[in-house]
């Protein structure tokens, strides 16, 4: 059994990676959202999947670009949630096409359900599976 004195380390050194491992688990979310915000986004020109965006403490502005695949905006957005390492900060998945609301209201018949409930839902699943030691 630890003394007191030792408890007290090992709990200061537990509480040190604290902020480390919420950014973890901010990132785990966030890539999951992302993911499954891209591909559950019907395609046909691709440019509502390369709306998707990812920004850091506040929605991104990158614009839009044409991703059937949804490859290219998953890697750019990948790119930004990798900048959150050490601290927790707030990692937002948009996108700001003009016509994203009908679309997550059901007018693609690729897309009845919607992208944002299912983007949630694989965020929530990905963090509550998430095995992350402090």
């Amino acid at each position: 059994m630890a003394n007191p004195a030792q408890f007290a380390i090992n709990m200061a050194k537990r509480a040190a990676n604290v902020p480390k491992a919420a950014a973890q688990i901010t990132r785990i979310g966030a890539t999951a959202a992302l993911r499954s915000a891209v591909f559950a986004t019907p395609v046909d020109t691709g440019r509502a999947r390369g709306a998707w965006d990812v920004g850091i403490g506040g929605p991104g502005s990158s614009g839009t670009s044409l991703d059937t695949s949804g490859a290219g905006t998953v890697a750019s957005g990948m790119g930004t949630i990798s900048r959150v390492q050490k601290t927790p900060v707030p990692i937002y998945v948009s996108n700001n096409l003009e016509y994203i609301g009908p679309l997550e209201n059901g007018s693609s018949a690729q897309a009845p359900s919607g992208m944002t409930t299912q983007a949630i839902n694989a965020a929530t699943a990905a963090v509550r599976s998430a095995n992350i030691k402090i």
